[in-house]
């Protein structure tokens, strides 16, 4: 959960400021918007968490969602300005920066903002430990980060171009899904 999430921040960040020669604010406001987007899927899918098979059925159903989406959404940042009828090299205002990241964005946000409580209620049906559990998924979605930093900086981006890394991200979420299912 927290590698995918890193990995999806951080191509999306990096697509949207080659599209729109953005710049420190630029990076604000598209964080801003994965902020929000995480919290409003975070607070739907913690409507769903009384039933353990529920929540994994939901869990398993937005990996594939992100599989399905991630590309999407490079290829729909790259082609933002086309479908604007934007000129190259012409500058974009942050009302049109807000709008159009909280567009494409909104479903992977909601999706990886859905994954903590889910993740929390299978865990604490799993080891019987309401008050635990959402700690014990904090950390195991920081170790996610945390491993995610370095192996996107110095692996993915040096080798594979976005389209692959999505993909290959893909594959990590399928197999997770998978498994969860098993």
């Amino acid at each position: 959960m927290g590698f995918t999430a890193l990995v999806a921040e951080t191509l999306a960040i990096r697509e949207f400021l080659i599209t729109f020669y953005g710049n420190e604010l630029t990076i604000g406001m598209i964080l801003a918007n994965w902020i929000l987007l995480g919290a409003v899927g975070s607070f739907i899918a913690s409507r769903f968490t009384e039933r353990e098979d529920r929540a994994v059925t939901i869990y398993t159903i937005l990996q594939a969602g992100l599989t399905l989406y991630l590309p999407v959404s490079i290829f729909l940042i790259r082609t933002i300005k086309n479908s604007l009828y934007l000129t190259a090299g012409e500058g974009v205002g942050p009302i049109l920066i807000i709008a159009s990241s909280f567009l494409i964005l909104a479903p992977i946000g909601m999706m990886i903002g859905a994954q903590f409580p889910l993740g929390s209620s299978m865990l604490s049906r799993a080891a019987g430990r309401p008050l635990e559990s959402a700690g014990k998924v904090y950390i195991l979605e920081g170790i996610g980060f945390i491993l995610a930093g370095p192996v996107f900086t110095y692996i993915l981006i040096t080798t594979l171009n976005s389209f692959s890394i999505v993909f290959l991200m893909g594959a990590i979420n399928m197999l997770s899904a998978i498994s969860l299912l098993k």
